[in-house]
């Protein structure tokens, strides 16, 4: 079993990857705790848990396994210390990692609040203590000068002594200063924003739905109570992207950032390690993805990440965490390989985008130089690989690049520069002689990299690291607004659609019934008719019949007019019946755009449509049904056949005393016109009847649907009509957000290009709808726009400028 420091050491390795980034400095915390090789069992564990591999310890586990392992109480101490050191070596406590602290903490029953601050104030003046000294700062002013003058003059060997001392330094030093400036306005705009997201989220919860109990009307509610849902998830998620974003930014405040992506083994790693000069081979072998989280390094005052392989074979995973940097880098270095520049690959340029990084394209030319004769060739002419021309060069290479890019960047802000990273690495090989390494170094190219990277900080490294944070943080409202705004314009479509449905509904409704009525009267006057004619033959058969009431009842004629008005009546409700049914589903159709706000939603809260699946079935059944009333028994009442038969029996009978006193013709015929009237009167009798019922039968189930209708409607429309209420008033609140915000990043740039129209403090004391109403910048995301709606006296120069800065299309007014 392990001690407990070698557990607490396994914990602290989980610490690390809270935040799904292994940090330099969170190495030195650990390796200060327990200094382990490569050969310890500790170190194959810890390999396991920076992989992410599926056999890993649990966290759970350990923390059990410590707890058991009952240290003292100075030991307990000694760990809570630890981890907490481990949690702020980068500047920033992540909530997550925060979390794994609290859970120690309470396992082993130590108040961690003392270890923390302890652990902050020791970061904070680790930190101060590496700020530029006074006579620094005087240098830095005089290098300054000195720049300005060798940048007219391209000596690149003075830029490159420049960039590397007090003056860049110094730079980066204003760069923290104006971005903590920046993360404290953002800061409060972000959390007055998320208190008036909060509010409407506890008026969402409040939803008082109609209390009736009819089947139509609980559905509906049920289905607006699921569409509110979804509005209150995308405003939980937004305030959830709202802090993680702003915790990133705070953790990154410090650091201009710079991201290094790419395809797995593109030379991404490589690329850190000839840059920084550090080694980070500890984690990963082979040809595996050998960067399971995000890592980060510091490098002349400079953050460097390396992130997972994009678009690697089972690698989505990766690919997601690499694109989580995207938010928080300041500038992005993609790596391509000149034996295999894939186009889908470009499709990620189009993420990068949308969040105007500035964007380095590597082309990282794989030759095999550790094969003697490209080696000695190499060494002969280092830059031929470089200056080479034809479609299987570099500039074949720079062509297809631009190619793939059009259309999805602007090319103008996009840096392509090869390099020879292999030949880089080789440099740093001590067992080569001094002469090769030399050689090799500048064959690489990798000079030409830095400074360019280097002049490109220094000349507008303070803008765009307020863009990151200012403008990352409109965009993040620039979503929520777009996604709110589209389901706005659905549900308002669909709203009127169902409108409209349900006016056409009604009409047809009232047309098809009056049409029903008319057809089923036509059919019992047919019907009529036939058991006329069919009573007058009876009778002249059956006159002197003293059966003639059960001859009528039983007779096959008439039963078979009765039962072809049956069919027909039944067909023709059949018809009614399917006509409705059809007319019903377009109905439930204009109903389902409810769901589209789900469907079409980026957020994808619940994967599941806003409608409920019992729509179709269960909705609107009882409104379908309504036709059920009309049943052949009810339109259709044979007992009048039976009236008939009774009264065939007494003139029967009432025929024989008269023939006692008439002659037989005579007799004959009265008794046939006796049956006969008598027939006819009750069948004039039980059509009279149908036909009366029929029509209010109709007429019933008419009133049924319709009602039933205005309810279910009704019910839908007001309550949708809520829900878009709620839905502007949200839009509202995040579009005054977003323009406070868009101001900032008006102001950012104003400073660049010299042309501030107010000092940091009077920004400051602005307020939010001062702000946005008087210093008004309209932000087109689609077309990457940035356009001032108030007077900045700006130049053309001042204007490109600007745009080679922010890849960004500005108008000045």
């Amino acid at each position: 079993m392990m001690n407990y420091q070698h557990i607490a050491y396994l914990i602290g390795c989980y610490v690390t990857v809270a935040d799904l980034e292994i940090n330099a400095f969170e190495l030195e915390a650990l390796d200060g705790y327990i200094n382990i090789d490569k050969s310890q069992e500790l170190f194959r564990l810890r390999q396991q848990i920076f992989s992410d591999e599926e056999d890993k310890l649990p966290l759970s586990s350990l923390i059990n396994d410590l707890r058991l392992s009952n240290p003292t109480q100075e030991q307990k101490e000694d760990i809570i210390r630890f981890l907490a050191t481990v949690a702020f070596a980068d500047g920033y406590m992540d909530v997550k990692e925060k979390n794994i602290i609290e859970k120690i903490g309470s396992s082993l029953n130590v108040d961690i609040a003392d270890y923390m601050d302890e652990a902050q104030s020791k970061e904070t003046e680790q930190a101060d203590s590496q700020k530029l000294k006074w006579y620094e700062n005087v240098r830095g002013f005089f290098d300054k000068a000195i720049y300005n003058l060798a940048r007219n003059k391209s000596k690149n060997f003075l830029l490159e002594n420049i960039l590397g001392g007090p003056a860049f330094a110094q730079e980066l030093e204003k760069v923290t200063k104006t971005a903590s400036v920046d993360i404290n306005r953002v800061s409060n705009i972000l959390e007055d924003y998320n208190s008036k997201l909060s509010d409407e989220i506890e008026l969402l919860s409040s939803f008082k739905a109609n209390k009736s109990k009819e089947q139509t009307v609980l559905a509906v509610n049920e289905m607006i109570a699921n569409t509110r849902k979804h509005i209150k998830d995308i405003i939980e998620n937004s305030l959830q992207e709202n802090i993680i974003s702003l915790e990133k930014k705070k953790r990154n405040i410090r650091f201009f950032t710079i991201a290094f992506m790419g395809r797995t083994k593109a030379g991404k790693s490589t690329l850190h390690k000839v840059v920084t000069l550090q080694e980070h081979d500890d984690i990963g072998v082979g040809k595996q993805r050998t960067t399971r989280y995000n890592r980060s390094w510091y490098w002349d005052r400079l953050r460097i990440i390396d992130t997972p392989g994009i678009g690697a074979p089972g690698g989505d995973a990766d690919t997601d965490i690499a694109k989580s940097i995207i938010d928080e880098a300041d500038m992005i270095c993609y790596v391509v390989t000149n034996d295999s520049i894939q186009e889908t690959e470009f499709n990620f340029f189009e993420t990068i985008k949308e969040r105007n990084k500035p964007l380095y394209i590597i082309i990282n030319c794989k030759d095999n130089l550790t094969q003697n004769v490209k080696f000695k060739r190499f060494l002969k002419d280092p830059l031929a690989w470089k200056n080479a021309t034809g479609e299987k060069s570099l500039e074949g290479h720079f062509n297809r690049i631009r190619d793939m890019l059009d259309g999805k960047y602007n090319l103008n802000a996009v840096k392509i520069i090869p390099l020879h990273l292999l030949a880089a690495k080789m440099s740093l090989d001590a067992e080569l002689s001094e002469s090769d390494r030399k050689i090799l170094h500048k064959g690489s190219n990798i000079d030409e990299f830095i400074l360019s990277v280097k002049n490109e900080i220094f000349e507008s490294g303070t803008l765009k690291k307020s863009m990151s944070i200012i403008d990352g943080s409109a965009y993040q409202m620039n979503r929520i607004h777009e996604q709110l705004s589209n389901d706005y314009d659905s549900l308002k479509k669909g709203l009127d659609n169902l409108k409209k449905t349900q006016k056409s509904f009604v009409q047809f409704v009232n047309t098809e019934s009056e049409k029903l009525k008319t057809d089923l009267v036509d059919i019992l006057d047919n019907a009529h008719k036939s058991l006329k004619n069919r009573a007058s033959s009876f009778a002249d058969d059956n006159y002197d019949n003293s059966s003639a009431g059960s001859a009528w009842e039983n007779d096959s004629r008439a039963r078979s007019i009765n039962e072809q008005t049956n069919d027909r009546i039944k067909a023709r409700l059949e018809d009614f019946t399917e006509k409705l049914d059809e007319k019903m589903k377009e109905l439930i159709s204009d109903m389902q755009f409810l769901s589209t706000i789900s469907i079409n939603s980026s957020y994808q809260i619940s994967g599941q449509s806003v409608t409920n699946s019992r729509l179709a079935a269960g909705v609107f059944g009882s409104i379908i049904t309504a036709a059920a009333p009309l049943v052949i028994s009810q339109l259709w009442h044979p007992g009048g056949w039976l009236l008939a038969g009774a009264t065939l029996l007494v003139g029967a009978v009432v025929s024989i005393f008269t023939s006692l006193f008439t002659s037989k013709a005579e007799k004959v015929l009265k008794a046939q016109n006796k049956m006969r009237e008598n027939l006819w009167s009750e069948i004039d009798k039980s059509m009279n009847k149908s036909k009366s019922d029929i029509k209010n039968n109709v007429d019933g189930i008419k009133k049924n649907i319709l009602s039933q209708i205005e309810t279910t409607i009704g019910e839908y429309v007001i309550q949708t009509e809520k829900i878009l209420r709620r839905i502007q008033k949200l839009t509202k609140i995040d579009l005054a957000m977003e323009n406070t915000i868009n101001s900032l990043i008006g102001f950012r740039i104003l400073d660049y290009i010299g042309k501030s129209i107010l000092n940091e403090k009077k920004i400051d004391e602005i307020s939010d709808e001062e702000l946005r109403e008087t210093f008004p910048v309209e932000h087109n995301w689609k077309n990457h726009s940035l356009t001032y709606k108030y007077e900045t006296y700006c130049s053309d120069t001042d204007r490109k400028k600007v745009e080679a800065a922010t890849q960004m299309i500005i108008t000045f007014k």
